[in-house]
């Protein structure tokens, strides 16, 4: 059940939940291993910061390969 009007939407709203629960994945456990830091509180607000900028520049970067028609989806290496 949703209250979104069309189905266009409801596939809009569920592919960008599903964006940001593999952020958070890749925060947490996928590739930055954040809870695995056992980083003081000053040293875990720098990681984070550090983990904010380089997921944003990564994720510019495979839209641009994306636009660009070079490969259809990207995620990052296993």
């Amino acid at each position: 059940m949703t209250n979104l009007s069309s189905i266009e939407k409801v596939r809009k709203v569920y592919s960008q939940r599903m964006g940001i629960e593999a952020m958070f994945k890749d925060y947490k456990s996928g590739g930055y291993h954040l809870e695995a830091a056992n980083a003081n509180q000053t040293r875990l607000n720098n990681l984070i910061l550090l983990i904010a900028i380089s997921y944003t520049i990564n994720s510019f970067q495979g839209q641009k390969i994306k636009k660009k028609g070079l490969q259809k989806y990207v995620s990052r290496i296993n």
